[in-house]
């Protein structure tokens, strides 16, 4: 039962769902300034 509540409050997964959304938002951006440059 306590294995469960580390689990919903492990700071370590919150840290790997911040670092994930990072890293899709600068890849998102990232791409959209390639595709921007690529046009022009």
């Amino acid at each position: 039962m306590w294995r469960a509540q580390d689990q919903r409050q492990n700071p370590a997964i919150q840290v790997l769902r911040a670092l994930r959304l990072m890293t899709l938002a600068m890849a998102s951006a990232v791409i959209e300034t390639c595709l921007q440059s690529w046009s022009s």
